[in-house]
């Protein structure tokens, strides 16, 4: 039993299920239709990305440093919202320091996936990109940022917490915002500090550089991942059952 209840841990701390009440409340509902839970190890791809865990004392100092220096951004859209004619003229220093949107993050990593060697010592490029993962569904609309942060040269990726666009969008008076890309400037120097010091930047190890082509040749080991699902339970042979009392019977005679 023990064991059933560390691997049933293990499964919620990787997050394969919701939690363990959720498996309890499954169980229940499962014996009701005479089926039972069951867990199945099944081959996963060794290629993955674990997306690092970030504690709410960390994330509130993030979205309070964010609101900091975004306080211009959201004078800016609330003038534009009122169709304000001098809005223009004042437009602030922060957006030329960030880039708002999954798609205006990801054109921009690809241009300095695609820039030449001297394009990419400038200090001009991003540094960090913020993604509200919790908030975004599906999860394909973000997976493709690990691989580009990695070619386009070991950026940070922060994940933020459930509501953490909602707070965003309070921020900057924006209808949505889902991911920030923050560049190597000097506006952005103490948030992509503090993220800097929560988040590593981000490696995968399974993409090599093109001075690594012999190694690329390394395998990496089997991944098995536990797949939630449900068997019915097996009947007892009523015949064998009947028999066995008999001959109980016959032996207390």
């Amino acid at each position: 039993m023990d064991k059933k209840s560390n691997s049933i841990e293990k499964l919620n701390e990787e997050g394969s299920t919701s939690s363990i009440k959720f498996i309890q409340d499954d169980i229940k509902s499962l014996r009701t239709k005479g089926k039972r839970l069951v867990f199945k190890g099944i081959f996963d791809s060794p290629l993955n990305f674990h997306w690092p865990k970030i504690e709410d004392a960390n994330n509130d100092k993030i979205l309070k440093e964010l609101e900091r220096i975004f306080s211009p951004l959201k004078k800016y859209n609330t003038k534009s919202s009122n169709k304000n004619e001098n809005h223009k003229e004042s437009r602030p220093e922060i957006l030329d320091n960030i880039y708002i949107g999954i798609n205006s993050v990801t054109q921009a990593l690809n241009r300095e996936i695609n820039s030449s060697f001297e394009e990419k010592k400038s200090s001009n490029k991003i540094s960090t990109i913020i993604i509200c993962k919790d908030d975004i569904k599906p999860s394909h609309l973000y997976s493709h940022f690990p691989i580009m942060a990695h070619l386009s040269g070991n950026k940070i990726l922060c994940p933020l917490n459930l509501g953490s666009e909602y707070k965003l969008c309070q921020m900057t008076n924006l209808k949505k915002i889902s991911c920030i890309a923050l560049k190597d400037s000097e506006m952005c120097k103490n948030i992509n500090q503090l993220i800097s010091s929560i988040y590593p930047k981000t490696q995968l190890q399974w993409i090599k550089n093109n001075n690594n082509i012999k190694n690329m040749t390394k395998y990496f080991p089997t991944n098995i991942k536990v797949l939630k699902t449900n068997a019915p339970i097996a009947k007892k042979n009523s015949k064998n059952n009947k028999g066995k009392k008999e001959n109980l019977k016959n032996k207390n005679n």
